[in-house]
Order: structure tokens, then C-alpha cells, then sequence
């Protein structure tokens, strides 16, 4: 597999893509989306009656929090001041909501699914703090213009690298503006944090930015100036909703975005350029959250830091929005207006009565993933509307008689043991790589070495040492990808220019404090602990898509998995408990996705945005309901580590491999057997037709639709696995929203170990060492300091 893409639906009809998504709105698609709220909701209500609490009177105090009674003539006095407040509140959080939403509809227009929305509205943040925090020289209107107009570029030109990446290479964008996020992530860190170029000028350890200057704080036209009255970026944001109707209806470039969304190879025949579409719908998609983003800072936060970075989830939330608008203005306006009451409604615990605050919070996470679930199925809304019965596929074998594929499979039985060695002799040779993959391979472990001569033990001090290794490894690496060892001699150019430029770097450093971060087998042990949960998450997405089912959810299953395996363990008693319950929750999410993905052939990627979303929520609301007051208690039964006492003695491997946690060997394990599975079994076999040549593998007898639920439940609980290990056998304790993106890591390491078990373990090592790496860096800082 060598693209992230939805398979072909294995039975007749079209498979409900983004191409279903950016239809227009008519009259089924606002009845669609009026039903999508209406069930979110309902099921929303649902969870806070089980909670023993009334519905009415908790959604009765999320509407008033947000001000919406400021509309009622009959509100007046002082309650009518409260509520001007709390609508004034509510249109911040919406504006920003529009432009966000913006950002992945535009995109949707053109077919692309922008989930980097986050990593954009952060780049607009970014530049506007820092035009407004430190040109304090400008007069008022040219510092504001000047950062609103660099904060929108900002935001286009992170879009954008995702769009080259599309039309260049045919890089997936959900795959590359997830990275783009987690690479903006990390740099507003850095810039933040003591040392950073935007640190605090009075006391850097606060972790955030200088304000901005009076001079670029945009205008308030309704409430207190100096208390996050109503700016007028209100305004840019409506006139955002024309300017994308006007750019989409009345505008060649509108026309030629739309005709490459419904249809890539129609429009490369009629002449539009289809690479050049996607980068401007993606640069212009990046330009609307970099807007957001700046008019943020500009209009109410006026600074930002690390904790600001953290929490942050507008980015995201704009995804919900656009799907529920149906990716059209006035669509995207009201679901904003939705969200941004929501939001604003459940961050103010004051008319909700006991409903605690937390538990507010979670549950508008979990509407927001409900409407993303229900929008992405629209069919089973649909089919409330009309009462029609849904055919429902066969989840058994086909009548077509099996007889010469069993026959075939038998005749080439991949299980069949023997212990030839002249088989084993030609097994081992041909694993060993030949011609330019060699040379590909060969750049690769040299663009590494270039890194390594000058870290400890070796710590060369000539520059010339990792200068001449990144030369070498760039040269071979690009001789490959001339010879059609494409993808492996690109990641030899990219490791040999990382480990050249981290040579160099290293080199000007001292010995000492290089062999404060170096410590070999300390690096090694950390590595394994953070890429353990990878492993298990990669592997499972790696059954998921190979069985052409796009797992975008493992973040979700993964965090999942992390809080019943506490749960479970806690009151069960015993942590083997907790991980079964952990395997089951995984399961059951994963099978909500595959019904979802696979029965209604609802859009793979939103149904897993949207189980990320609900995960997400449900995890959170539990968390606070079960343990309300001190998190979750201590002595709860943990994983065990395995500790090998006859190699305590043996240099290096005797601490690293010593005393693993049981889950690390598993990890190992599940891996060898994952493997064998999918290249060495009739299953694996089948697996595998199913998601390269589905209509193939029915024309034989088998059953597609059996096969991927099969698939994609396995891929649930290994992610959850992944989970489980996390809190119980690492950190030994959950907080919410503990995984933090890995599930996402996961993925990408799946998608650079090219949907191979070894690749996928290979690459969740590469991940797992630059977490232990940037763990240690820090004492590196300490002692330089």
C-alpha cells in the first residue's frame, strides 16, 4: 500500500467519500444536519439522565451561560448585563469557529481533508504575538493590518506544505498536516519556553509571551474593552463566510477547486491543472485558521503560552463545524454559533446547578464527536427520516463455491513448516538486499553514523567527521531515488541531512555535557518504554488498512484502552482484568468505526475523527465521574515487569533488557505474530485481497465485509493495548487525554514503515528515541546553564 485512500466499496453503489460530503446544501442536507444536532444531543441527554442528573435543567444552564437569553425582551436588569456578558463570550469562541470551519471546508471543496487546522490557527497565533508583542513602534491600523496580513500568510504557507506534498509526491494531507500540527506544536513550545525568542522579557519561567501592544489590540464595539468585549474580527469572519461563497460560485478559481473535488481525472482532462488546485485550496484553507488565529490574540487573548498551546482545541473543533454546515456559509455560520455556544455554555458552572464543571466540559467534547459520527452516517439519519430498512450484508462466506481457492491455498499452504535447510539458506539470502535498495539502505545507515561519531562513546570533534558521512549518504540516497528506489533513498537524503546538520551541532559541544544526555543504555530503555504503546497501535492500524479500512481513530481507541485498563484493574482487583477490559472497550469502539465505516460506508476518515472525538469525551466524563476528587488512587494492581536476573551482569543489555515491563515483551511478541498472520496465513491472505482487490476476492467466494470488521476490531484492541501499557504498566495512574497525540504517531509510523510489521517497528523506535532524546535534552540545558 503506498497511498492512505479509502477502498473501493466491495458491494455496488459509491462509497460515501468527501465527494458525498461536499455536496450542496438542499433541502435533505439541512434536514440531515437539523436531526444530526437533534440525535447528538438527545444522546448527550441520555448520558447526563444516567448520571442522575435532569437534561433540561442542565442544557437550560448551558443556553443561559452562553447568552442566548440576551435576545428575550423580557430578560432585563441585571440578569440582561450577565447575559450580554456571556453572548459576547460566546461570539468570540465563534468567530474564531467560523474562519476554522472555513479552513476545512474550503478544503473539502477541492476533495482534500484539512485536518491541520490546529497547527494553522497556531502559525496565525504565533506571528501575531510576536508582530504585536515586539513591533510596539507601529502606528495602531498599520500594526494591526500588518498582523492580521502576516498571521494569514503564516497559516497559508503551513497549509501549503501539505498541499506541494499532495500534488508533488501524492503525500496524504490527513497524514501530513497531523504532522504540521505536532511540528507547530513543539515550536510554540520552544519559542515560549525560558530562552525561546518570545519569552516572557519580566520572568521567563512564566512559560508565555509578552502582551501585545495597545496599539494592535483590535477594536471592541460592544462590551468592556479591557474584559474580552466583542471585537470587530466578528465582522472579518462574516465577511470570510461571502468572500468563500463568492471565491467558490463566481470565481474561475472557485470553479476549478470544485471541479477537482468531485472529480480529479474529469478535471485533468479538461485542462485545470489538478496539483495547482490542491495547493491553492490548501494555502487558502491555511490562510482562513492563520486569520483565526490572529484575530484571536488581536482581539481578546492578546498573548500566548505554552499552557494556551496545550489546551487549545479550536483547530479541531472547526472539523465538526464544516461537516455540520455541509461545507457551505451559511452552513459553517450557524454550526459555529452552535459550537461557540456550547463551548462558552459549559466553560461557566454557574447556572448549571451540581453538574460539576468537568463533566460540562467532556460532555460538549462528546456532542461535538456525536455530530461528527452522525454527520459522516448521514444514512442511518436518512433512514430515521424515511423508515426505509437498511439492507444489511451478509457478514457470512458467499455462496460461490470455494473449492479451487481452498484447493490453490492448499497447494501453496504459506503454514506449512519445514525444516530444509537449503529453504532456510535461500529464506536468509534473499532478506539480504541487493543493488540499489542495498545503496539505499547502505545511505541511510550512514546518513545515521554522521550523527553518532560525534556523540559519545566516539565524540568526534572535527566538523569534517559528519560533514563528509551526510555528503555520502545524500549522494547514495539520491542515486537510489533515481533508480527507482524512490521512498527508501528520500529518507536516506532526510536522515543524512539530519544526522549531518545534528553532527555538526554536537561537535561544538562539550564532552561532558554530551555524556549527561548519552547515556546509552538509559536512551535505549527509555526508547523502548515510549515506543511500546506505537508498536501495538501501528500494528493494529497496520490490519485496518491492510484490509482497506483507513483507521484514523487509533488515538481514540488508544485513550480508550488506556482508562478501562485503570478501571478495570481497580475494581477488579487485579491488572490481567484491566487489560481484558481494556481489549474489549478497544474492540467496541473499533467496531463502531467498522459498522460506520464499512456497513453505512460513511467517509473512514470522519468516522474517525469522529471516534477520536467521542474517546475523547467519554474518557474525560468518566474520569470525573468515577474519580471525582484525587484522580485515580494509588495501589492499583500494575502490569509487572519480567526481570531477567542472569543478564544483570552482561554490559548494556543487562540494563536495558533486565527488567522490561511484560507489555514491552509482548509488544515484541505480538509483533513476530502479526507478522507471520499477515504474510504466512490463509487469513492474512485474505486479508490482504480484501484491501488491494476486493471485488476479486468476492468474485472467489470471500466475504469482504467479514474479513475488514475483522480487521478493524483487531486494530481496536492492539491500540488499546497500547493504551493499557501506558497507564499500567508506565505511568501506573490515567489523566485525561494521557495519549496526547500517539495514536497519531502510530499512524505515521505505520505510513513510513510502508504498512509493513518491520517497517512499523522500526519507524516506532525512530519516534520512541526522539521522545526518550527530548526527554533528556533538558539536563543537557541544566548543566550548560
Amino acid at each position: 500500500m503506498s497511498t492512505l485512500s479509502a477502498p473501493r466499496a466491495p458491494e455496488g453503489g459509491d462509497q460515501h467519500g468527501v465527494g458525498h460530503l461536499i455536496r450542496g446544501a438542499g433541502t435533505r442536507a439541512v434536514l440531515t444536519s437539523l436531526v444530526t444536532t437533534a440525535l447528538a444531543f438527545l444522546v448527550g441527554g441520555l448520558v447526563i439522565l444516567a448520571t442522575g442528573h435532569n437534561p433540561l435543567a442542565t442544557y437550560r444552564g448551558v443556553f443561559t451561560n452562553a447568552g442566548i437569553n440576551w435576545l428575550f425582551p423580557w430578560v432585563t436588569g441585571d440578569a440582561r448585563s450577565t447575559a450580554a456578558e456571556n453572548l459576547q463570550q460566546t461570539l468570540l469562541v465563534t468567530t474564531a469557529l467560523i474562519l476554522t470551519g472555513l479552513a476545512v471546508a474550503f478544503a473539502f471543496r477541492c476533495g482534500l481533508f484539512n485536518i491541520g487546522g490546529q497547527g494553522q490557527w497556531l502559525a496565525g497565533a504565533i506571528v501575531s504575538t510576536w508582530v504585536g508583542s515586539t513591533w510596539a513602534g507601529l502606528a495602531g491600523p498599520a500594526h494591526i493590518i500588518l498582523a492580521i496580513v502576516l498571521a494569514t500568510l503564516a497559516g497559508a504557507l503551513v497549509a501549503g506544505i501539505a498541499g506541494i506534498l499532495k500534488a508533488t509526491v501524492g503525500a496524504h494531507e490527513v497524514i501530513t498536516t497531523i504532522m504540521l500540527n505536532w511540528i507547530l506544536y513543539w515550536f510554540g513550545k520552544y519559542v515560549f519556553s525560558p530562552g525561546g525568542p518570545l519569552e516572557n522579557s519580566g520572568t521567563p519561567s512564566l512559560n508565555i509571551s509578552d502582551d501585545i501592544s495597545a496599539n494592535a489590540h483590535l477594536p471592541v464595539f460592544w462590551g468592556d474593552p479591557e474584559f474580552q468585549g466583542l471585537h470587530i474580527g466578528l465582522f472579518i469572519a462574516l465577511g470570510a463566510l461571502v468572500a468563500f461563497w463568492l471565491t467558490l460560485s463566481r470565481t474561475t478559481l472557485g470553479f476549478r477547486v470544485r471541479a477537482v473535488g468531485r472529480s480529479p481525472e474529469a478535471a485533468r482532462y479538461g485542462g485545470i491543472g489538478v496539483g495547482k488546485s490542491y495547493f491553492l485550496a490548501m494555502a487558502i484553507s491555511g490562510a482562513f485558521a492563520g486569520l483565526a488565529g490572529g484575530l484571536d490574540i488581536l482581539g481578546w487573548i492578546f498573548h500566548l503560552g505554552v499552557q494556551d498551546i496545550e489546551a487549545s482545541q479550536i483547530g479541531f473543533i472547526g472539523i465538526a463545524v464544516a461537516l455540520l454546515g455541509r461545507n457551505t456559509p451559511i452552513g459553517v455560520g450557524l454550526a459555529a454559533l452552535l459550537f461557540g455556544a456550547l463551548i462558552a455554555g459549559t466553560s461557566n458552572s454557574s447556572d448549571l446547578g451540581d453538574f460539576a464543571p468537568e463533566l460540562a466540559g467532556n460532555l460538549s467534547t462528546m456532542i461535538q464527536g456525536l455530530v461528527v459520527l452522525f454527520v459522516g452516517a448521514d444514512v442511518l439519519v436518512l433512514y430515521l427520516f424515511k423508515r426505509r430498512r437498511l439492507r444489511l450484508p451478509s457478514l457470512g462466506r458467499s455462496n460461490v463455491r470455494r473449492g479451487r481457492v481452498n484447493g490453490s491455498q492448499r497447494s501453496a499452504n504459506p503454514t506449512a513448516f519445514s525444516f530444509d535447510l537449503n529453504r532456510i539458506s535461500r529464506t536468509i539470502l534473499a532478506a539480504i538486499p541487493r543493488g540499489v535498495r542495498a545503496v539505499a539502505i547502505g545511505s541511510l545507515v550512514i546518513g545515521a553514523l554522521a550523527a553518532w561519531v560525534a556523540v559519545p562513546p566516539i565524540a568526534a570533534r572535527s566538523i569534517a567527521s559528519p560533514i563528509v558521512l551526510g555528503v555520502i549518504g545524500v549522494a547514495g540516497g539520491l542515486f537510489a531515488a533515481m533508480r527507482g528506489q524512490r521512498r527508501l533513498g528520500l529518507i536516506a537524503v532526510a536522515v543524512a541531512l539530519i544526522g549531518a546538520s545534528c553532527g555538526v551541532l554536537a561537535t561544538h559541544s562539550g564532552i561532558a555535557h554530551l555524556q549527561l544526555v548519552f547515556l546509552w543504555p538509559a536512551l535505549a530503555l527509555s526508547m523502548l518504554r515510549y515506543a511500546t504503546p506505537l508498536i501495538f497501535a501501528s500494528v493494529g492500524g497496520m490490519f485496518s488498512e491492510r484490509s482497506g479500512v483507513v483507521n484514523i481513530g487509533l488515538e481514540g481507541m488508544m485513550l480508550t484502552g488506556a482508562f478501562f485498563a485503570i478501571l478495570g484493574a481497580d475494581k477488579l482487583g487485579t491488572w490481567w482484568l484491566g487489560l481484558l477490559c481494556a481489549i474489549v472497550a478497544g474492540g467496541a469502539l473499533a467496531l463502531l468505526h467498522a459498522f460506520l465505516s464499512i456497513h453505512l460506508r460513511a467517509d473512514q476518515i470522519v468516522s474517525g475523527t469522529a471516534i477520536n472525538f467521542l474517546a475523547l469525551g467519554i474518557t474525560g466524563f468518566l474520569f470525573v465521574l468515577v474519580y471525582p476528587d484525587n484522580g485515580t488512587p494509588s495501589g492499583i494492581s500494575v502490569i509487572p515487569d519480567v526481570n531477567l536476573g542472569f543478564i544483570d551482569g552482561v554490559p548494556f543489555f543487562g540494563r536495558v533488557f533486565g527488567h522490561l515491563n511484560l507489555m514491552i515483551w509482548l509488544s515484541f511478541f505480538t509483533l513476530g505474530i502479526a507478522s507471520f498472520v499477515m504474510f504466512r496465513t490463509p487469513f492474512g491472505l485474505r486479508l490482504r485481497a480484501a484491501g488491494e482487490h476486493p471485488r476479486a476476492a468476492e468474485t472467489v467466494g470471500l466475504s469482504v465485509y467479514a474479513i475488514r470488521y475483522k480487521a478493524v476490531i483487531i486494530s481496536g484492541m492492539l491500540a488499546a493495548m497500547g493504551g493499557a501499557f501506558l497507564s499500567l504498566g508506565y505511568v501506573h495512574s490515567f489523566t485525561e487525554n494521557m495519549t496526547f497525540g500517539r495514536g497519531f504517531i502510530a499512524l505515521a509510523a505505520l505510513i513510513v514503515g510502508n504498512w509493513y510489521p518491520k517497517g512499523a517497528f522500526l519507524a516506532s523506535l525512530l519516534f520512541g528515541f526522539g521522545y526518550a532524546l527530548g526527554q533528556r535534552l533538558p539536563v543537557y540545558s541544566q548543566s550548560a546553564g
